[in-house]
């Protein structure tokens, strides 16, 4: 049997303070980084990470309004390169760090909603890609991967609720069901891009 470590906290409405705020004087990615091996003698197997993605107000974004499943905090999008909790760079030494420490890595994977969007209802979604291009990231999203511009998927318990635009993995998309596969090759690439082990799903019922 293991033990888990939920590695953010909130203070009142606020979560995890933008280095150098709250006290904190380093990104969360490296303060979690220099505790591994010490989180790893006190007992502890894995440790559950915050949603990793890019939010859709940036630096101000605790994750769970996702903007880009390809932005773990290396594009110039919604005012910053790195996420509230650091850049790409800093995330994937502290992976590193926790593996090596002999600890599991999860993450917190938000599939329900996407934040950001533009156009009328807000979603329409396009991305930067790796030389910033904006355009040219992948899986771009349109009106017709979201609720309710396309029927309710099949089976979900009601009522439906979402916290920003409704992704439909079954109904949505060109054809119908490839936003499922879409959302099934990112959570994959970030799963080898980082070298996880599993994932806490956020908001399973919507």
């Amino acid at each position: 049997m293991g033990v888990l470590l939920q590695a953010f906290y909130q203070i009142g409405n606020e979560g995890v303070p933008v280095a150098p705020q709250g006290g904190l004087t380093e990104s969360w990615w490296d303060h979690l980084a220099r505790q591994a091996a010490a989180l790893r003698r006190a007992g502890f197997t894995a440790i559950w990470l915050p949603p990793v993605t890019k939010g859709a107000s940036g630096k101000d974004s605790v994750g769970y309004d996702v903007f880009d499943d390809y932005d773990i905090g290396s594009k110039d999008q919604k005012g910053t390169v790195g996420t509230r909790y650091g850049t790409r760079e800093q995330l994937v030494r502290c992976v590193a760090m926790m593996r090596a420490s002999g600890l599991d890595v999860y993450a917190d994977l938000v599939e329900n909603q996407r934040g950001g969007g533009s156009g009328p209802g807000g979603f329409t979604f396009r991305y930067a890609d790796a030389a910033g291009v904006v355009g040219g990231g992948r899986f771009p999203k349109d009106p017709d991967d979201f609720h309710p511009n396309v029927p309710q998927d099949p089976d979900v318990p009601g009522p439906d609720f979402s916290f920003g635009a409704d992704l439909a993995p079954i109904n949505g998309g060109r054809p119908p069901g490839s936003v499922a596969d879409r959302l099934i090759d990112s959570a994959d690439w970030l799963t080898r891009s980082l070298g996880l082990q599993g994932y806490r799903i956020d908001d399973v019922k919507g």
